[in-house]
């Protein structure tokens, strides 16, 4: 299927779901609650952006572009997007699970 045949929500369509939805949910906002450090790493035109979360786990980030192309302020910002998107899979995955021991009672005694 060609991109101009997806026929996807608009972002504006997706947050007006999302603020109907009332079951628990990782949010942007919850997400950078568990950020406590940045770093960024610089090399030629490529940047990398380390997350550490609280709980000592770490994401890595990337963005490249060609030398004249090259803005360091873009490349932190798109390299923070990408690491940041990682942390979405683990935190969607730790959220169902917690609501699968809730629901059927693992580890209670």
């Amino acid at each position: 299927m060609k991109l101009s045949e997806l026929n996807l929500l608009t972002e504006d369509e997706v947050n007006e779901r999302l603020e109907q939805l009332r079951g628990p949910r990782v949010s942007q906002e919850s997400l950078d609650d568990l950020i406590v450090d940045v770093t960024f790493f610089e090399y030629e035109n490529a940047i990398a952006c380390a997350i550490k979360l609280r709980n000592g786990f770490k994401v890595l980030g990337e963005f490249s572009a060609g030398a004249a192309n090259h803005d360091p302020d873009i490349g932190r910002y798109f390299a923070f997007k990408s690491a940041k998107a990682k942390i979405w899979p683990f935190e969607g995955y730790l959220l169902r699970n917690n609501e699968y021991v809730k629901e059927t009672s693992i580890g209670q005694p």
